[in-house]
């Protein structure tokens, strides 16, 4: 009886098995049927859902380590993807050889790529056949001209014997007759990272000290919307901006029409974690990016260098708004390291791709660095500079724009309030255009005005506050001396003429100062002017630098400063006045910002990477994960934070860098989202909690 039971339970048994077993398989059927006809329908595949309408996508491949990011190598091939074929990732040319940054072409049945060794720009067909030669240099961006339908392909071009990264000069070159071509931008070199606006005006690149800026081809002229890399321009004439942060992690997207902007966490993706992120590129259509992660595998200080064989092709809707990615679509999933992608959209409509103008928020008509009275933006003003968070840019005769900037060197880095901390390093003062001869050499006068900060401990103040020139045989400097002004005015042939001039007190003085031939002429807070003689002959004026770059024997000056203007000229009473109202001005509008000082345990150190490491870059900031213990001063609702503090500047590793984990670290922090000026600048992050909150350490 008991056999007989165990044998029946047995087939029982199996039985059952065999029925979830048939079930299981036609639920799995089922929902393959489920899925099949959720994702397809006739030849339509999931990007085509995704896309709204036709979509390709072309790629490299590295067949080789899975670390040639920068596609400079010969162990690549070039992939493809058809919303419209059942093939889905598939090989165009196979390789193994160069493709380097491929392009779709506006039509979509066409690729363009360059061989970056041989400087050369060739074309294949979709499928692969027709591959021909088009023109030197490397293609960088495509463009059809909607007045006549032509296709032109954007062509970056340099001497030879060039050996910085980018290009020189910009060309345009007819797809379909490469024998007509044109030039379109010689003023400045720019990298590799081009987009073309949809009326073909404007295009977007970097420039130098890694600024992204727009390009007027039509008038001549750039400006800067931030620093960083991977600048892009809408392909409409929405004038859409953005640019890749320094964490690789963001785009920061501009809104010109408005004069905002916002920044979307495109590392937020499905299957990127929070890790890195590399090569975005906008679609055709600007409601589509690509870009290639994720990159987890850290060389050094960097995760893209290390590359890796999960590192994919990753589509972007934006939202109508531009203000975040409304949806994601994975476009590869293999063993090899994908790169450089580029997407193409079939049109849906008629596009309106007519030229304009740029809108009023880009060259607007009156634009101040700060309130209605400064600077003075007559034909005398070369530079004005506010602070690292103000936008320092003004508008001349002839509705020209200016920007200025200035450059940190050696170990400067900016104070809490954005004003330039001297104490170790130097600036170089930036003008976008860049000055002409005309407007610096052999200057007979000269007006100078800036805010400067003194320390309490005065009497360790001593040091270069600016000098204007960089030849010490030619050159007029600024430096602070045991509690006075004093002016040292360098020519060859002669004596250096020392003029003592007036004190400055504790705390922040404004002070304007004009230099013309037989006086000098100074005035501290408005409390009057004081003249002093002066026999020199005239001088360079440019470039401007504050603090000691190194061609003086004295330090830096041990303050800050801000709110430089410099002058080609000597202003008038009304224009003296104009300074005077709009430092009143800066006086009455200004908000300290305070620190908050914590103490804290160090739960995670990032390693320091080595300046080799981080190139291009030269400054680089680590971020280390931190647990509050106490709260000393200000309001920090945050227990477990994340602190960006830096550990390179100027190409240099800082001394006592290195933290121990578990020690207790007092720390003075402020927002990073509240630093402008960090914007751009490499950061190194280890962290495996990378979406807790991040703030900046000041390091004195």
């Amino acid at each position: 009886m008991k056999n007989r039971l165990r044998k029946y339970l047995s087939n029982a048994a199996g039985i059952t098995g065999i029925f979830f077993l048939l079930m299981g398989i036609l639920l799995f059927l089922a929902a393959c049927r489920n899925e099949q006809s959720r994702v397809k329908t006739g030849k339509l595949t999931t990007l085509h859902e995704f896309a709204g309408a036709p979509a390709r996508l072309v790629w490299v491949q590295d067949l080789g380590d899975n670390t040639d990011v920068s596609a400079q190598s010969n162990h690549l091939r070039l992939m493809g993807y058809d919303s419209e074929d059942d093939q889905g990732e598939r090989v165009i040319l196979p390789g193994p050889e160069n493709f380097y940054r491929p392009l779709i072409a506006p039509s979509g049945n066409r690729i363009l790529f360059s061989e970056y060794k041989k400087n050369q720009v060739q074309i294949v067909d979709w499928s692969g056949r027709n591959r021909r030669d088009l023109t030197t240099g490397r293609a960088l961006a495509v463009w059809r001209d909607p007045a006549d339908g032509i296709d032109w392909v954007y062509v970056g071009r340099s001497p030879e014997g060039y050996q910085k990264p980018g290009s020189t000069r910009l060309y345009r070159v007819q797809l379909d007759n490469p024998a007509i071509e044109e030039p379109v931008w010689e003023a400045m070199p720019f990298g590799d990272a081009v987009h073309l606006s949809g009326d073909g005006r404007y295009f977007s690149a970097e420039i130098a000290n890694a600024d992204c800026a727009l390009i007027d081809t039509e008038r001549g002229q750039a400006r800067r919307y931030g620093k960083g890399c991977w600048p892009g321009v809408s392909p409409d004439r929405a004038f859409r901006f953005w640019f890749f942060d320094g964490s690789h992690r963001n785009l920061e997207m501009v809104d010109t029409r408005q004069g905002t902007r916002n920044r979307i966490h495109i590392a937020a993706a499905p299957g990127i974690a929070g890790n890195e992120v590399y090569h975005p590129r906008w679609s055709n259509n600007s409601r589509f990016m690509v870009m290639t992660g994720p990159y987890k595998i850290r060389q050094g200080g960097n995760n893209i260098r290390g590359g890796g064989a999960g590192v994919e092709v990753y589509a972007g809707r934006f939202n109508t708004a531009y203000t975040e990615i409304e949806a994601w679509f994975r476009v590869t999933n293999n063993q090899r390291a994908d790169f450089y992608p580029d997407m193409w959209v079939a049109e849906t409509g008629p596009a309106n791709q007519q030229k304009a103008d740029l809108p009023e928020a880009v060259t607007p008509a009156n634009s101040p660095v700060r309130g209605l009275h400064w600077p003075v933006a007559n034909g005398k003003l070369l530079f004005a500079w506010d602070n690292a968070a103000a936008k320092n840019e003004w508008t001349g005769a002839g509705g020209q724009l200016y920007q200025a900037k200035v450059v940190a060197r050696a170990k400067a880095r900016f104070a809490l309030n954005y004003q330039m901390d001297i104490r170790t390093g130097w600036y170089k003062a930036d003008r976008l255009p860049e000055p002409a001869p005309v407007e610096y050499t052999d200057a007979g006068s000269v007006s100078v005005e800036f805010v400067a900060t003194l320390p309490l401990q005065e009497n360790q103040a001593d040091g270069v506050l600016l000098s204007m020139g960089n030849d010490p045989a030619n050159q007029t400097i600024l430096r602070y001396e045991q509690g006075s002004l004093v002016l040292v005015e360098h020519r060859a042939g002669q004596d250096a003429r020392i003029t003592r001039l007036g004190q400055l007190p504790v705390g922040p003085s404004h002070v304007i100062l004009l230099l013309e031939p037989g006086r000098i002429l100074l005035t501290i807070n408005g409390e009057g002017t004081t003249t002093y003689q002066r026999k020199i002959s005239p001088f360079t004026i440019w470039p401007l630098i504050f603090g000691s770059s190194g061609n003086t024997k004295d330090p830096g000056w041990n303050g800050l400063l801000e709110h430089v203007a410099l002058y080609g000229g000597i202003l008038n009473d009304q224009e003296l006045e104009q300074l005077l109202q709009g430092y009143r001005q800066m006086r009455k509008t200004a908000v300290a910002i305070e620190p908050v000082i914590v103490r804290a345990e160090l739960v995670s150190a990032s390693t320091i990477p080595s300046p080799e490491d981080i190139l291009p870059y030269r400054r680089g900031l680590v971020v280390d994960e931190y647990r509050i213990t106490k709260l000393l001063q200000g309001d920090l609702k945050d227990r477990d934070i994340l602190v960006a503090r830096w550990a390179i500047l100027d190409g240099k590793s800082l001394p006592a860098a290195e933290r121990q984990e578990g020690k207790i670290y007092e720390l003075r922090l402020d927002a990073f989202d509240n630093r402008p000026e960090l914007e751009g600048e490499r950061l190194s992050m280890e962290s495996d909690n990378l979406l807790l909150p991040m703030y900046y350490q000041f390091d004195f």
